[in-house]
């Protein structure tokens, strides 16, 4: 299933992790353990990587944790910011 999710939230863990939340544009159903190949576009290409979930089932949101690396996929994600909403894409696997 493919859906599109936009950045609402982005909580510092701590100085090299963060959470990031996404709203989805329809209701998903998951369970605990699956995971996500969320889709950016990074210097004009879509990369995609795999994130567990870190929200539970119940909550209205999706969420994942991201620690800094130096891949430059997670470097652009640590970069995001609320005030610039981003429509990301996301196939839950």
């Amino acid at each position: 299933m493919e859906i599109n999710v936009k950045v609402i939230e982005i909580i510092k863990l701590s100085e090299t992790a963060k959470a990031i939340r996404f709203i989805p544009n329809k209701k998903l159903d998951f369970l605990p353990g699956q995971f996500i190949m969320l889709n950016i576009e990074l210097n004009g290409e879509i990369q995609k990587r795999a994130f567990s979930l870190s929200s539970i089932p119940l909550d209205n949101y999706l969420e994942i944790t991201v620690k800094k690396t130096k891949d430059p996929f997670v470097g652009g994600l640590l970069r995001v910011q609320t005030q610039c909403v981003r429509l990301v894409n996301l196939i839950l696997v």
